[in-house]
């Protein structure tokens, strides 16, 4: 949730937000400043590795998604064989959090989620996980 980031969402997407279409805000996942089931839909790209904790975290997503919303979590990076030295180092470097597919389903499954589904792509680094509020 770095101010950086809000400032480059708030400027691309200029044109959605004049129309009232998008809103942009800076906050944290562990206390967003939502309703409890507001949301139909929630994404989150390339972000889960640096949540401060991510079991309560996910809790909070669970809390503000709508019973029958669903929840995306996509990341260029999950645990698995043969990631390349580079990423491993870059890992460790910036203490992200690298969940194999097992932990996916065991946290979206604790989180309370149903219909878990996960999709990945032979040969590449992608991992798309997604989970029904039931």
């Amino acid at each position: 949730y770095a101010k950086t980031s809000v400032e480059a969402t708030q400027q691309f997407n200029q044109a959605l937000i004049d129309a009232g279409k998008l809103e942009v805000f800076e906050a944290s996942v562990s206390d967003m400043p939502f309703k409890d089931d507001e949301f139909d839909k929630i994404v989150t790209v390339e972000s889960y590795y640096f949540w401060p904790d991510f079991e309560t975290d996910m809790q909070e997503v669970y809390r503000v998604l709508k019973s029958g919303g669903h929840f995306l979590l996509i990341a260029e990076v999950y645990d698995h064989e043969g990631l390349p030295q580079s990423v491993l180092d870059n890992i460790k470097a910036y203490d992200m959090r690298n969940l194999n597919l097992d932990g996916f389903v065991d946290v979206f499954e604790k989180t309370g989620f149903a219909d878990i589904a996960i999709h990945v792509k032979p040969g590449k680094r992608w991992i798309a996980v997604e989970g029904v509020k039931a």
